[in-house]
C-alpha cells in the first residue's frame, strides 16, 4: 500500500485504516533493512595492516531510514541488514558487536531525526556526526575486544570515519529528498 493509499483510507473511516498505516512503515524498514543488507556488499576492502575494515554504502538506508520513519526503524534496518551482511559475508566474529554498534547508532541517529520530524538537514547531520562518533568507538572497542590490543583498532578509524563523512554527505540529502517523496510514511 502506497503512502497515499493509507491516507486515503485514513479519510474515509475505514475501521481498518490503523492496521493498514500500520504495516506501511514496517514495510518500508524490511525494504530498508535489505537494502543496508545488499549496499554493505557495495565495499572496499581498506589496504591497510591488520583488519583494515570496510568501506560501504550500508549506511545510506539507515539514514533514510531515520528520517522517514525515525528511530526504532532505523536501528532495526542498521542492525538486522549489517548483522546479516557479516554472518553472510564471513564476518562472523563481528555479527554481536554489529548488532548492538548498529542498533545504537540506529537509534541515535533516529532520536536526532525526529525532534525536527526528519525535516532540518543540519539537526540531521548533527545526527549522523554523534551517531558516528558511536559507531567509530564502538568497532574501536569491538576491535579491542576481539584482537586483545588497544593499538590494533587504530588502523580502522580511519575507514570508519569515512563511512560516516560519506554517510552525511550521500545519506542526508538522500534521506531529505526521501521524506519529501514520503511525507506520512
Amino acid at each position: 500500500m502506497s503512502v497515499q493509499n493509507a491516507d486515503y483510507h485514513i479519510r474515509r473511516g475505514d475501521p481498518l485504516s490503523a492496521q493498514k498505516t500500520k504495516i506501511l512503515p514496517l514495510c518500508l524498514c524490511a525494504v530498508l533493512a535489505a537494502l543496508t543488507f545488499a549496499l554493505t556488499f557495495v565495499n572496499i576492502r581498506l589496504p591497510i595492516p591488520g583488519n583494515g575494515g570496510l568501506v560501504h554504502l550500508g549506511n545510506l538506508p539507515v539514514v533514510v531510514a531515520a528520517v522517514v520513519l525515525g528511530k526504532k526503524y532505523s536501528a532495526a534496518a542498521g542492525a538486522l541488514g549489517m548483522t546479516l551482511f557479516d554472518l553472510v559475508g564471513g564476518w562472523f566474529l563481528w555479527a554481536p558487536f554489529t548488532f548492538v554498534i548498529r542498533l545504537t547508532v540506529g537509534l541515535v541517529l533516529g532520536l536526532f531525526a525526529e525532534k525536527r520530524q526528519g525535516r532540518d538537514i543540519r539537526w540531521n547531520l548533527a545526527g549522523v556526526l554523534i551517531s558516528g562518533v558511536i559507531l567509530v568507538a564502538g568497532y574501536y572497542a569491538a576491535e579491542w575486544i576481539l584482537y586483545g590490543s588497544p593499538f590494533a583498532p587504530a588502523a580502522s578509524v580511519p575507514g570508519n570515519v569515512l563511512q560516516v563523512v560519506s554517510a552525511a554527505v550521500l545519506g542526508v540529502p538522500l534521506g531529505a529528498a526521501a521524506k519529501k517523496a514520503l511525507p506520512k510514511a
